[in-house]
């Protein structure tokens, strides 16, 4: 999908916020419930979100704005422009602008009564009312989904998950992508590996797999039908329970995926102090893709 000007769209999914900006427009802070993108080592846009019952405290909420950055920050009320009110009901919406330093920009605040989730928007640009990828942004803006799965997609990696997975941390390094969750009792990983065919030279897939052991899992062999290897260690009772308190886990499996065509391993690192149960964990990659 070509956005404003002819350049391409690239699709953000994160912790039940999803929207659309440039590919040019790149993550440089990943954070739970924070996204900064720059746009040629410049910042361009950030978003934050929070879950606020009852009325959202304008006022408060600009105070902590004026607070957070410079002394010689300005930031004062603004209309909302006339060319973002369509895309922008029917929530409730409060505008703003600031003038810094260093930056300058204006600002969005967006409330869901649905979810009760408050968005902060903040475009890195004099006259963002007048810029169609602005625009787009917010006609793309979606906040919560009704459904029993929630969409991910940063970077170069797209995948579904159950709604119930609770983010638990990221990490976001040249070459390894580990994004963490907990769904019930199974906390499990997200893992991304880059460039493969340097990674898989002389190893292949097996060995490698082999590196990423810490608890003696015994390899299983490959699923021709997923197109998996996989490495798996059991518990017993005892083992579970002895795990438990120390506040670690005695079952560990772990699932690897070779995308040659991306140059890319994708896999799911998964521990618990309950038995695994391995077709779950292996149908989160029927919806893990890299692109």
């Amino acid at each position: 999908m070509a956005a404003a000007g002819g350049h391409p769209w690239q699709d953000i999914s994160w912790n039940g916020m999803s929207f659309q900006v440039p590919v040019s427009w790149q993550p440089v802070v990943i954070l739970s419930n924070y996204l900064l993108f720059e746009d040629r080592y410049e910042p361009v846009f950030e978003v934050k979100w929070q879950q606020i019952k009852g009325n959202v405290a304008v006022e408060r909420i600009l105070k902590q704005l004026r607070s957070s950055g410079s002394k010689k920050d300005t930031i004062t009320a603004w209309p909302v422009p006339q060319q973002w009110q369509q895309p922008l009901q029917p929530f409730n919406c409060y505008a703003f602008q600031w003038q810094g330093k260093k930056n300058n920009g204006s600002g969005l605040l967006r409330h869901c009564p649905d979810c009760n989730l408050t968005i902060l928007l903040q475009f890195y640009m004099k006259t963002p009312q007048h810029n169609p990828v602005c625009r787009h942004i917010l006609e793309s803006l979606r906040c919560h989904q009704h459904s029993d799965s929630q969409d991910w997609s940063i970077y170069d990696i797209t995948f579904s998950l159950p709604a119930g997975a609770d983010l638990q941390s990221q990490e976001f390094l040249t070459g390894r992508y580990r994004i963490s969750f907990q769904l019930d009792d199974l906390l499990f990983s997200m893992l991304r590996y880059k460039p493969a065919e340097m990674l898989l030279r002389d190893i292949g897939l097996k060995g490698f797999g082999r590196k990423l052991l810490e608890h003696g899992e015994q390899y299983l062999g490959e699923d021709g039908t997923l197109q998996l290897s996989c490495w798996q260690k059991e518990g017993n009772q005892w083992q579970r329970f002895k795990k438990k308190l120390r506040k670690q886990q005695a079952d560990h499996l772990l699932c690897l995926h070779h995308d040659p065509e991306h140059n890319v391993i994708l896999g799911v690192q998964a521990k618990s102090n309950q038995p695994i149960d391995k077709k779950k964990v292996q149908s989160f990659f029927q919806h893990y893709f890299a692109g």
